[in-house]
């Protein structure tokens, strides 16, 4: 009887595909680089390797070579799970093929924040020297993922009505000047915040408006 390891806490099932059988993997290892799930939405980046084998071949639905050998992307498509094949040649020229289950997940809502602080209820207080060097972040809750999002731009509104549009993510100087204008109690919005992962394709799911208040 074949001696079954498992790899990466990850759930295995035998199953056949046409003539082949599916083994649990003793031979090959997929890593998600430090990822336990797959995301649907973004490029979630795969290491494998295979040990002893003459050859392999990786497959599976949303899976996806890339020019570098051993690393793929999943692109995780609809359901519970992404199963991921290979196909392997071993020096005995025995095939096999295994089979790796990874569960899917929806992305997290995406949280923005200014200096990492963010308010489920209301509004965040600054004083304008504090906002010169204020970062403008994401946050997303329980994100088990190697990469965290990073802020392209982002508006900047006043009580909702005139507007800046702000490149980077931190406040430009007329950015702080146009917040300059701002006067007691009014609500100043930074909302459409536009984000990427870096070297990473994602899809741009809205991320939340913040309000923030400014103490004079």
């Amino acid at each position: 009887m074949i001696k079954l390891i498992v790899y990466c806490t990850l759930l295995f099932s035998i199953n056949l595909i046409a003539q082949d059988t599916i083994y649990k993997p003793q031979h090959s290892v997929i890593s998600l680089d430090k990822v336990k799930v797959v995301y649907r939405g973004i490029d979630n980046p795969i290491t494998v390797a295979v040990l002893n084998a003459k050859s392999y071949t990786v497959s599976g639905a949303g899976v996806i070579a890339t020019n570098e050998v051993g690393k793929y992307l999943i692109k995780a498509q609809g359901g519970l799970e992404t199963k991921v094949y290979v196909e392997i040649i071993l020096n005995s020229d025995k095939k096999i093929i295994e089979e790796h289950i990874f569960q899917n997940k929806d992305l997290p809502s995406l949280i923005t924040t200014v200096n990492n602080q963010f308010s489920t209820q209301g509004y965040l207080e600054f004083t304008l020297e504090e906002l010169k060097e204020a970062e403008i972040g994401i946050k997303l809750i329980d994100f088990l993922f190697p990469k965290y999002p990073k802020v392209d731009c982002f508006t900047v509104t006043i009580n909702g009505k005139e507007f800046y549009e702000n490149q980077g993510n931190i406040l430009t100087e007329d950015g702080l000047n146009f917040i300059e204008k701002a006067r007691k109690n009014d609500l100043i919005i930074l909302r459409n915040v536009k984000w990427y992962f870096s070297g990473v394709s994602a899809s741009n799911k809205p991320s939340s408006s913040i309000v923030l208040k400014i103490i004079k």
